[in-house]
């Protein structure tokens, strides 16, 4: 380790004197160096699953299967049912602000 000659007296803060703990807790945050996994990291790629859903159309009167997939949040704003059996896991990129998937 290279700080035991920067742990004296003059660079001390305080009047009592440090611990051996102390100075090797020290010298171990000044040796820190990020890691070659830490520098190197690819960007993790986000994933979403996103429905087919019903909703009621009121112009219509009736329940009507929505032209668009979504999140279970965006379908659960519009009140909508979600079709569990329709599921699409995508790329978290290609949604919208609203969770709806891009065309």
């Amino acid at each position: 380790m290279t700080c035991a000659s920067s742990a004296n007296r003059s660079n001390a803060i305080s009047e009592r004197p440090e611990t051996s703990h102390e100075t090797s807790l020290l010298c171990e945050l000044e040796d820190a160096q990020p890691t070659a996994a830490a520098t190197d990291a690819k960007p993790v790629t986000q994933y979403a699953t996103v429905y087919t859903f019903y909703v009621y159309d009121h112009d219509q009167g009736k329940t009507v299967i929505y032209p668009r997939m979504a999140t279970p949040a965006a379908i659960a704003k519009m009140r909508g049912k979600m079709n569990e059996e329709t599921a699409w896991v995508v790329d978290a990129a290609t949604l919208d602000v609203e969770g709806f998937l891009s065309r």
